[in-house]
């Protein structure tokens, strides 16, 4: 009843009452992590006014205990994302991916989260998963592989995908940049 009112109070506009009212049913329920708890309601409010570090450890408790906390997982990312954890981030949209593995946009958020914690293998095969997903512009999809084969190592198959990609498309600059960066030992 008060993670009720509290969401109440805070949809109508009554911050600090809705604020008060969540807290006291944390405090009553400090360990329930369910949607239908007070966590969550509180998690959405800090992360959608600007407290990305007041939700973090909300979320956290929530993601922890909730294997299809969907929408926790991809709050979480974004929190994390805004407090400088690229790690973190990329460890809750993998989360999230689990529960649903078939949004491209999510795929291309951990390649990138991945790339910038330094996760290069990761980063690989979600660029592979965005390319089985059959995105919306496959050549660009397959230079981002290319890209990420290169920052892995495993610059022979960059090479190779980029010449593939220059196969279909000889124009593709982007393409033709980074081969021959490859080939100049970049």
């Amino acid at each position: 009843l008060a993670v009720k009112e509290g969401s109440t109070l805070l949809a109508s506009g009554q911050v600090a009452a809705g604020l008060a009212r969540l807290a006291e049913a944390e405090r009553l329920f400090p360990g329930y992590p369910a949607a239908d708890g007070p966590a969550w309601p509180l998690a959405k409010h800090y992360a959608a006014t600007g407290r990305p570090a007041d939700a973090a450890p909300l979320l956290a408790r929530i993601t922890a205990q909730g294997e299809t906390a969907l929408e926790p997982n991809l709050l979480q990312a974004t929190v994390l994302e805004q407090l400088g954890n690229p790690g973190g981030a990329a460890d809750a949209v993998q989360r999230a991916l689990w529960i649903a593995p078939r949004d491209i946009a999510r795929h291309e958020w951990l390649a990138r989260l991945a790339d910038q914690s330094g996760r290069f293998a990761l980063a690989v095969q979600e660029r592979r998963a965005v390319i089985a997903l059959r995105p919306p512009n496959p050549l660009e999809a397959r230079y981002q592989l290319a890209k990420a084969l290169q920052r892995a190592g495993d610059v022979a198959t960059a090479r190779t995908e980029l010449l593939r990609i220059l196969e279909e498309a000889p124009g593709f600059e982007k393409a033709q940049e980074l081969l021959l960066d490859l080939r100049g030992g970049k």
